[in-house]
C-alpha cells in the first residue's frame, strides 16, 4: 500500500515489509538516474499498472514498450526509486519483491 509523504515522494512496502521510497514525477519527464526501480501509476492511486527496473532510467523510457498501454490503462505518473548506499535491497531485487507484492496488470500479461 502506498503511503504519501508529500506531493513529490510516496512510501511502499514490498511482502516482506521492506520500506522503498519513490519519487513521483509526470510520464512526461526522462530523469537520468541509474539502477532505479520505477513504476507507471494512475494519478497516484493504486493499481500500479507496471513495475520495472532500469540500469539506466532516461534510456529505457525513450523507447519503452509499456508507456502507452499504461497510459491506455490510466497511468498519469511515474515513480522511482533509486536504492541508496545504506539499502540492502538493490533494484534488481526491488523489483522482483514489488511485482510480487502488486501484481500489476502490465507485469501479469508477461508472467510465466
Amino acid at each position: 500500500m502506498a503511503n504519501v509523504l508529500n506531493a513529490n515522494r510516496v512510501m511502499f512496502l514490498d511482502d516482506r515489509t521492506v520500506q522503498y521510497r519513490f519519487e513521483v514525477y509526470g510520464l512526461e519527464q526522462r530523469p537520468s538516474l541509474k539502477n532505479v526501480v520505477y513504476a507507471f501509476v494512475a494519478n497516484g492511486s493504486e493499481p500500479i499498472k507496471y513495475i520495472g527496473k532500469a540500469n539506466d532510467l532516461a534510456i529505457r523510457l525513450s523507447s519503452h514498450d509499456k508507456l502507452v498501454p499504461a497510459i491506455m490503462l490510466g497511468a498519469t505518473e511515474l515513480w522511482v526509486h533509486v536504492p541508496g548506499p545504506t539499502d540492502r535491497i538493490g533494484h534488481e531485487e526491488a523489483e522482483e519483491r514489488l511485482i510480487r507484492s502488486y501484481s500489476p496488470p502490465l507485469n501479469k500479461m508477461f508472467a510465466g
